[in-house]
């Protein structure tokens, strides 16, 4: 300083020097502090992601893990959490898949195992009627094979294979099939009011058909009380809209949601030929997803609605 002589110079430069020294010292305290406290607040959901990766590697659902920090890493560990929740869905409708498949197999088999054992041993003797019931069982499990295959089938075009298509009158295409169930339709005395409005449609036409007898054989299946199937068809938007309708058994509340899951059945009590296997609107909603159209179902008191939209052919 211009003012200080020599003494009062070389006590301010200590002071100063003492200052700058506890500055220096307090900064890099607080800097370790601080960058040891970010280094944890990182590392910390990191360790969980690692200990959770250990966890599914071992086969175990890990618990979800919580991030309250923002940025790339709380969108990693959240796609992590997504992730691990449709290996978790997907591992239960695996393990209800096989539960369902073998409750399925496994009446018809022992029926079949029951009635050979008693015609080998002779403690039974064959007549019509006995083949006829034999046949009916074998034919059960061929038709759950096939529905089975063209599930399997579905999903490996899902996202391989583009069905092929070609333009296709609707109209023609549903009296082409409910013909097919005329004779069930006269049995039942079942009368059919069909109100279609002409399109031409893009689809598939065997998986078409599928849908439209899977849809028309509920109908007749279920069918309750008086009053008329009714098919209607007509144009919406860029779409054509399919509706098989009419008088039906109660649908509980909490099965409605499940309608369309592979192998549920709203009656569980109902056997394999007055309830069928659970696979066929399972089968119909994977054909309507693959044409790019939507599937539901509505309920109008006792008039139960089953649809579904097709685009048109631009």
């Amino acid at each position: 300083m211009a003012n200080f002589d020599e003494q009062r110079q070389q006590q301010f430069n200590t002071t100063l020097f003492h200052y700058l020294l506890i500055f220096a010292v307090s900064g890099v305290v607080v800097g370790s502090l601080l960058h040891i406290y970010m280094t944890r607040k990182l590392v910390a959901p990191i360790r969980r992601l690692i200990q959770s990766m250990h966890e599914l590697e071992k086969g175990s659902y890990p618990e979800k893990i919580t991030v309250t920090a923002k940025g790339e890493l709380s969108l990693l560990i959240d796609q992590y959490n997504r992730m691990v929740e449709q290996l978790r869905a997907h591992d239960g409708e695996r393990k209800k898949l096989i539960a369902d498949l073998s409750h399925e197999t496994r009446t018809p088999l022992a029926n079949l195992q029951g009635y050979l054992q008693g015609l080998q041993t002779g403690v039974i003797t064959g007549d019509k009627a006995l083949y006829r019931s034999l046949y009916n069982e074998t034919k059960r499990l061929t038709d759950l094979i096939e529905q089975l295959d063209q599930l399997k089938e579905l999903d490996q075009k899902k996202d391989h294979i583009i069905l092929p298509k070609e333009i296709l009158h609707i109209s023609k295409e549903i009296e082409q099939c409910l013909a097919m169930f005329e004779w069930a339709l006269t049995k039942k005395g079942i009368s059919v009011h069909v109100n279609v409005d002409e399109a031409e449609v893009y689809v598939n036409v065997a998986s078409l058909q599928r849908v439209l007898t899977n849809l028309i054989d509920n109908a007749i299946r279920y069918y309750m009380e008086a009053g008329p199937v009714e098919i209607i068809g007509f144009k919406e938007k860029n779409n054509y809209k399919v509706s098989v309708r009419g008088p039906s058994v109660q649908i509980p509340h909490e099965a409605k949601s499940r309608l369309f899951d592979r192998f549920y059945r709203v009656d569980q009590s109902r056997n394999r030929s007055s309830g069928g296997s659970g696979l066929g609107l399972a089968i119909a909603k994977e054909i309507i997803q693959q044409h790019s159209g939507e599937i539901g179902f509505r309920e109008d008191g006792q008039i139960k609605d089953f649809w579904f939209t097709l685009p048109l052919e631009q």
